[in-house]
């Protein structure tokens, strides 16, 4: 194909419009401004960063914020049994996959809340993790449907997984199913 000397001219004025309209658009949008800071997620982060540290080394000097490539993980609140935990939300397959990779503690009224967009025989390994956990699942009801109690991160690379179908997995501090007494059946509902 041949082009003319006026086409060409009007192809890179076309090209550079588009470039100016895409920097005013990414400026915008907040992506290069240097100014782009969200009090909200940065409150978040500080308080969550409180919860769940990260061990480098012998000390604990880093934290964990929970963000991601993707974003940071947004949280609920759920109550199991009598207790009341606050739970980060994992419904994307980059925060399934991180889950609690990297974490060296948690306490007892925290978790991980996994929410897949179907029913299935869902596993779970340990890979990269530091600490122990019970991992608890629940079916579109929220009831729960197998409960793996204190898996260690020296199991991996076994990978755990229910004997029914599930919806919703919840990772929560190693103990956690044994000092509520949960069992088969119980169920877990979002509270404010």
């Amino acid at each position: 194909m041949h082009y003319s000397k006026g086409s060409i001219g009007n192809i890179i004025v076309l090209i550079m419009g588009f470039l100016v309209v895409a920097a005013i658009w990414d400026s915008f949008e907040g992506k290069n401004s240097p100014t782009n800071e969200d009090p909200l997620k940065n409150e978040y982060l500080a308080e969550k960063n409180k919860e769940f540290p990260q061990k480098s080394g012998d000390n604990v000097t880093e934290k964990t914020t929970f963000v991601n490539q993707r974003g940071f993980f947004h949280s609920a609140n759920i109550k199991l049994k009598n207790k009341v935990l606050n739970v980060k939300i994992a419904d994307t397959y980059e925060k399934r996959a991180q889950g609690l990779s990297g974490v060296s503690r948690m306490s007892e009224s925290i978790g991980m809340l996994f929410i897949f967009d179907t029913l299935d025989k869902h596993g779970f390994w340990m890979k990269d993790m530091n600490i122990s956990i019970d991992i608890i699942w629940f079916d579109e009801y929220f009831r729960i449907v197998h409960i793996k109690e204190r898996a260690s991160p020296h199991s991996f690379p076994e990978v755990f997984s229910p004997n029914t179908s599930a919806k919703y997995v919840l990772e929560t501090v190693s103990g956690f199913s044994q000092k509520n007494n949960l069992k088969l059946g119980d169920k877990f509902q979002f509270v404010p």
